[in-house]
């Protein structure tokens, strides 16, 4: 029963506080200010307003590319972007330990037959020699002309 009431209540503080308050607005116009529509917000109780922001806005100048900024002295020092750059490069490769050691062990352990250790015999039949044995290896045997 009361929740009804406490309901309808809460709707009309809602309404009351989006729509634009015309009375302060009309004051402020008067004393020559400018009106904010929440009077009791921090911008407003320090003086802080909307046109005083686009008066003196700065603009910053644009962005330089990362070649011009190459040419620049704070490119080069330690945390610059040469440095950032190459530190990143450094961590990722070096973060690919697992795949360089992968690499590194299927290099070592032979992989596939290299050209230069086939050898043929009289008959045109290719021969590959692994763990010191010789292994005919047919899709590589001289095709007659």
């Amino acid at each position: 029963p009361n929740s009804h009431a406490a309901f309808q209540q809460l709707q009309s503080a809602y309404k009351e506080l989006k729509s634009p308050r015309r009375q302060d607005a009309e004051q402020a116009a008067k004393m020559g200010k400018p009106h904010h529509p929440f009077p009791g917000s921090f911008h407003s109780r320090h003086g802080f307003h909307r046109g005083t922001y686009t008066q003196h806005s700065n603009k910053a100048p644009p962005s330089k590319s990362s070649f011009e900024l190459l040419w620049e002295r704070r490119a080069w020092v330690r945390g610059g972007l040469v440095h950032r750059s190459l530190s990143r490069f450094t961590v990722n490769v070096l973060g690919c330990w697992p795949i360089w050691l992968l690499f590194t062990l299927a290099f070592l352990t032979g992989g596939r037959s290299r050209s230069g250790l086939l050898q043929y015999n009289s008959e045109g039949h290719a021969y590959v020699k692994q763990f010191g044995q010789y292994r005919r290896v047919p899709q590589y045997d001289d095709i007659p002309d």
